[in-house]
């Protein structure tokens, strides 16, 4: 890929993210929450509970991985 075709897919990407109202609609997105939801606005202390779940799956999931780095 080109500089021009990377910029020109950016731009693509830039203007979808803000269709769906960013970088925190796109998340709402992913953890099911709709359109109304979206709108109405999601508190902080959602995003972080959110977060700590995100968190611990992917930890639990990855948990081989991150013991061989840690003891490596």
């Amino acid at each position: 890929m080109n500089p021009a075709q990377a910029m020109a897919a950016a731009a693509v990407a830039e203007s979808t993210l803000d269709s769906i109202g960013g970088p925190k609609g796109f998340l709402g997105r992913v953890v099911g929450l709709g359109t109304d939801e979206l709108d109405a606005g999601v508190p902080g202390w959602a995003w972080l509970g959110i977060g700590v779940m995100v968190g611990g799956m992917l930890t639990y999931a990855l948990r081989d991985k991150i013991e061989r780095v840690v003891e490596g």
